[in-house]
């Protein structure tokens, strides 16, 4: 974005233009979160696609960002910040393609899955674009509890839920 338009714009554009992508990819997982609830099916592949075309959509508000500081500092975007989100939305659109077949075949194909891989994605957008270490610690913790769930996600094998247990214990200390 050029500097000309990004200096035009008020404060408060710059923060939704800025926080866009992670609004809305938290609004799609609790959207999804909801279906997955009220479905009376297992929806586990629509779950997917959904969060896949979610992620699609942030990669585009990603570039629609300014360059700059937002909340005194807290947060931040650049190129590298923009360049390495992207990276980290097609790692979780790869995430989600593999799990779909191999969910399916382990038999632990749930809605729950995608919308773990969306807040995890979540946490790492915001680790990246920190601006101190609060809100690294804030990311860092968003994207932990997703994969402490997501450790112990097949709930009948006592190993994923000792891998769950252990993940979380040795993170806590």
């Amino acid at each position: 974005m050029s500097a000309s338009f990004a200096g035009s714009m008020s404060q408060s554009m710059i923060v939704f233009y800025t926080m866009a992508p992670l609004v809305f990819l938290a609004v799609v997982g609790m959207g999804l979160l909801v279906f997955g609830v009220v479905a009376r099916r297992d929806h586990s592949f629509a779950s997917s696609i959904g969060a896949i075309f979610a992620f699609i959509i942030a990669a585009r508000l990603i570039f629609a960002a300014p360059d700059g500081y937002v909340f005194g500092g807290l947060f931040f975007t650049d190129e590298f910040t923009r360049y390495s989100d992207v990276l980290i939305l097609l790692g979780g659109i790869g995430t989600l393609l593999l799990s779909i077949d191999f969910n399916a075949r382990a038999g632990i194909a749930r809605f729950e899955f995608p919308i773990l891989v969306m807040f995890s994605v979540i946490g790492m957008l915001v680790m990246v674009s920190a601006g101190d270490m609060l809100t690294l610690y804030v990311g860092l913790e968003v994207q932990s509890i997703a994969l402490y769930v997501t450790a112990a996600f097949a709930r009948d094998d006592v190993r994923s839920a000792e891998a769950g247990l252990k993940y979380f214990v040795l993170n806590a200390l």
